[in-house]
């Protein structure tokens, strides 16, 4: 009997030794196996940390505040990496989509809209904590998720045109249309993290001043292409609560509207002086270096169209108004025939009145024989290249080149006997919108620090002035270009 089963034990030993050796092979290979598998997850983190199972934000989530495992109690949000029941910058203690608390902007947040769990209706954005529709002066679009958000499809990559219509890489969105070049006074940057390019004016751009990327500090403007805490008076300088601060005009600003972050409300969109209006009237300035009469015509006229709650007369050929006593419109009417009293001086107290939010025409001569000079021709304000006049008589039906501007709405006629006009064609980007009976461009509308411009080809003054003078749709060209925004 131990003979015969001698051999049989020997035969299990060699065999179990087998099963060790090959248990020990898989288990060291389940453990790369695993190693691999964290390291893998610990790659799929990103930023994160991995706690357990899952990717975490260490300096936010309340479930892991600064480690994995520490659970912040109560109403407390994780902060820097902290439990605390304060938050930053006027945040407010919230519960996230995930019911955890967290710090919450209430005054743009759909979620909670003015107050924690107070939620926007889909079509609405929350602006300055309320929940608005539409946003002011600009469109509603709706992500996937069914935030609302808003945007300017002129401007905006990801919504170029119309929301969800998002431009190639290598293109832009300028006036609403993706393109591959920008306005005179921008400059095409690459996008950054798999965005698109954009059009930015490095002269004002906070997070492109001077240069594509450069940003500036929280705290800091971008003036004239450098970062600076100082703004040019009377602007202040405004730093909300999330983004880089800015200048602005608290007397137009619609959102800054007699202090920084006050906002206009939807009843009441546009800010006048300083206080928020209906809108549905604007003040208007009339500077023109012209016979007095002449100018006082054009007050008449604008002020029948009752879309001004005043037009007031300065005659820029004897005196030159201040920033400061422009920025008491909404927008100016500048026009010539003598000359200005001081050309470069007025010049530059334009354009910084349309750098700081406020709307400006140049009609005829002011864009042609007797222009403006200073900043408004050096850094690209003419729409209207002032390269001479003529006087022709314009007899022929208008050519209206784009139906759907409000620029034309209203308009169908305008003669003249002596149709003075600038020779020049458009100019810094400046696209035609309407044309005399001749051909010549008489309605020309742009982009300027974001903003739209018009700019109109003949003399304000009516033939209730002077016989030869215009007659049709003057005023209401006149008009639609001072109101448009």
């Amino acid at each position: 009997m131990l003979s015969r089963l001698a051999p049989k034990k020997s035969v299990t030993l060699r065999t179990v030794k087998r099963i060790i050796f090959s248990g020990a092979i898989l288990l060291a290979a389940a453990s790369v196996i695993a190693s691999c598998a964290n390291a893998q997850d610990i790659k799929n983190c990103g930023t994160q940390e991995l706690c357990g199972a899952i990717c975490v934000d260490l300096p936010s989530d309340t479930e892991n505040c600064g480690a994995c495992g520490v659970v912040c109690s109560g109403a407390d949000a994780c902060v820097a990496g902290k439990c605390t029941a304060q938050c930053p910058g006027g945040e407010t203690v919230c519960a996230d989509a995930k019911g955890r608390s967290a710090c919450i902007n209430t005054k743009s947040d759909n979620a909670n809209c003015g107050a924690c769990g107070k939620s926007c209706k889909t079509g609405e954005a929350c602006v300055s904590g309320i929940c608005s529709a539409p946003c002011s002066g600009k469109t509603i679009c709706t992500r996937d998720g069914g935030v609302s958000y808003c945007t300017d499809p002129k401007t905006d990559n990801a919504n170029c045109g119309a929301c969800g219509k998002a431009c190639k890489a290598t293109e832009a969105c300028v006036m609403g249309a993706c393109v591959g070049s920008c306005t005179p006074d921008q400059s095409l940057c690459p996008g950054g993290d798999g965005g698109g390019a954009f059009c930015a004016n490095l002269q004002t751009d906070n997070a492109n001043c001077g240069m594509c990327g450069q940003p500036c500090g929280k705290l800091e403007a971008c003036v004239a292409g450098a970062c600076t805490s100082q703004c040019a008076p009377p602007q202040q300088l405004c730093t909300p609560e999330a983004g880089a601060a800015y200048c602005a005009s608290t007397i137009t600003d619609n959102a800054n509207c007699g202090a920084c972050g006050v906002s206009c409300p939807q009843n009441k969109p546009v800010c006048s002086g300083g206080v928020c209006t209906d809108g549905q009237k604007i003040s208007a300035m009339l500077c023109g270096a012209s016979q007095q009469s002449w100018i006082v015509d054009v007050q008449t006229k604008l002020l029948a169209t009752n879309a001004f709650t005043a037009v007031d007369v300065v005659n820029c050929g004897s005196a030159t108004p201040t920033l400061a006593q422009m920025q008491g419109y909404q927008s100016i009417l500048a026009f010539s025939d003598s000359g200005f009293q001081n050309a470069a001086t007025l010049g530059d107290n334009l354009a910084d009145f349309v750098a700081g939010g406020g709307y400006a025409v140049v009609a005829v001569f002011a864009n042609a024989s007797v222009p403006l000079s200073g900043k408004w021709s050096s850094q690209g304000y003419n729409l209207i290249n002032p390269a001479g006049q003529d006087q022709p008589t314009e007899s022929g039906a208008l050519k209206i080149l784009d139906l759907s501007s409000p620029l034309v709405a209203g308009v169908s006629t305008l003669t003249a006997t002596a149709g003075y006009k600038s020779t020049g064609s458009a100019t810094n980007g400046g696209i035609v919108v309407a044309q005399w009976g001749s051909g010549a461009p008489l309605i020309v509308r742009g982009v300027k620090n974001n903003r739209n411009r018009a700019e109109i080809n003949f003399y304000p003054p009516s033939s209730g002035a002077r016989n030869d003078f215009w007659v049709g749709d003057g005023a209401t060209i006149m008009k639609n270009a001072l109101t448009y925004r």
